[in-house]
């Protein structure tokens, strides 16, 4: 999967259209916001609400779908500032993978997302159980389809629990390391005849 320069550069000028628009109806004391030390702090170039992002594979199907309540595309350091992020991922068997979180970062230039706050993935199949992830910060790698943490993390399918300080995570090869502090709780359910 791939985030070509030529998508990029089509992300950023739309973003920038958004934003010339939306600067002809700002309020004049947003513009000037400054912090404590009354030093510039860095202005966003783009605000979207109601954002959504399709981020492509090679063949050129859509591989990751990110919406948010709030975008602020800032060009100097290259990032989107996102507030009530909601991803949604395909894997290659066609199943979806939803992660939500309180806010977030995205890098448009290296397709990485970065999570903080209440942040959960689930994925649901009609063939297996809902399974769900939650943790406080999580970081993923659209490009690599690759997640990670070091914070605490508590895994639950059914009944079953699994918690653990820190992930790694690929997702087409449905692969999970849980680095620290593993604990279980497995209920087994004897198979219907």
């Amino acid at each position: 999967m791939g985030f070509s320069k030529q998508t990029g550069q089509r992300l950023i000028l739309f973003l920038l259209a958004i934003a010339a628009y939306m600067l002809l109806y700002q309020n004049p004391d947003q513009a000037n916001t400054t912090d404590s030390d009354n030093t510039r702090k860095e202005q966003p170039t783009a605000y979207i609400n109601g954002a959504t992002f399709l981020i492509y594979n090679q063949e050129g199907a859509i591989s990751t779908q990110l919406n948010s309540r709030q975008a602020l595309y800032f060009s100097d350091s290259e990032r989107i500032a996102i507030q009530s992020p909601d991803v949604i991922l395909k894997t290659p068997d066609g199943q979806k993978i939803n992660i939500t979180a309180d806010e977030g970062v995205f890098f448009p230039t290296n397709e990485n997302l970065q999570l903080k706050g209440s942040v959960k993935i689930e994925q649901s199949s009609a063939e297996i159980d809902t399974w769900q992830l939650n943790t406080e910060a999580l970081e993923l790698n659209s490009l690599a389809r690759f997640i990670s943490t070091d914070q605490a993390v508590t895994i639950r399918r059914g009944k079953n629990l699994i918690q653990a300080t820190g992930l790694k995570a690929w997702l087409d090869e449905k692969k999970i390391d849980l680095l620290s502090d593993v604990r279980g709780h497995y209920v087994y359910q004897k198979p219907s005849p």
